[in-house]
């Protein structure tokens, strides 16, 4: 076996516990592209969670990618929503996009749900949402075994079911929110956004790397994408990524 067939078996074998190890040894090392490539082994290996995104996106962002920096970012914030390394993080890299920063970016785009889904996470909601229907299905049973138990039993039964069901109810627009796959980041450095699927077609703007869009609709090779303020067109597939 050549050296050149050794290194490419040892490699390839490595598990995802010593990727993670010798990415973050590399990034320490302020070896940006190979941290970038072990990072990226553990996602091809199916290792993917929000700390490899997140490390991942420290480093396209140390390597001047800014555009994949801010997809791993978003992809980070699926996994762990909330966390302040990752806001903090994600605000400073859209700070240094080309693009502006729309206004209520985040609230245009996932509106009122926002505001809870950064601060509480998603199994935070469902598991108090269900506490409070058991709870709230405790009390029911308690009525019906002592209907003399008090009327404090009935004010229990009426604020535990509301409750739970508010938040059982914010726990599954969270969730959709989380396994969308229409949100999608531009990878171009420099990208015309067309009024239609062909490139003969007007110029409406141009984008460039690290804006989040919406994807509206496909044809192919095409994306038709909406950014927060509403402004669309579509773009080649090749210019950006979903998250």
């Amino acid at each position: 076996m050549t050296l050149a067939l050794w290194l490419c078996f040892m490699w390839n074998s490595a598990t995802p516990t010593e990727r993670w190890q010798q990415g973050n040894e590399a990034y320490q090392q302020e070896q940006w592209t190979q941290a970038v490539n072990h990072y990226e082994a553990i996602l091809s290996a199916g290792g993917g969670n929000g700390k490899v995104h997140f490390n991942l996106g420290n480093a396209y962002f140390k390597n001047e990618n800014l555009g994949k920096a801010i997809l791993h970012y978003y992809r980070a914030q699926r996994y762990l929503p909330g966390d302040p390394d990752i806001n903090n993080n994600l605000e400073i890299a859209n700070q240094t996009r080309v693009d502006p920063i729309i206004e209520n970016e985040d609230e245009a785009f996932l509106e009122h749900i926002n505001f809870i889904w950064q601060r509480l996470p998603y199994p935070v909601v469902f598991w108090s949402g269900l506490v409070a229907l058991l709870l709230a299905g405790a009390a029911s049973m308690l009525i019906i075994a002592r209907p003399h138990s008090g009327k404090w039993v009935g004010y229990v039964l009426v604020v535990t079911a509301l409750s739970g069901l508010f938040l059982m109810g914010t726990a599954f627009l969270q969730h959709r929110q989380l396994v969308r796959e229409d949100f999608a980041v531009i990878l171009a450095e420099e990208v015309a956004v067309l009024a239609g699927p062909q490139t003969r077609e007007q110029v409406n703007f141009e984008l460039h790397e690290g804006i989040r869009c919406l994807i509206l609709d496909e044809t192919p090779g095409w994306y038709r994408i909406r950014l927060a303020n509403g402004h669309n067109g579509w773009v080649p597939q090749s210019a950006l990524e979903r998250i």
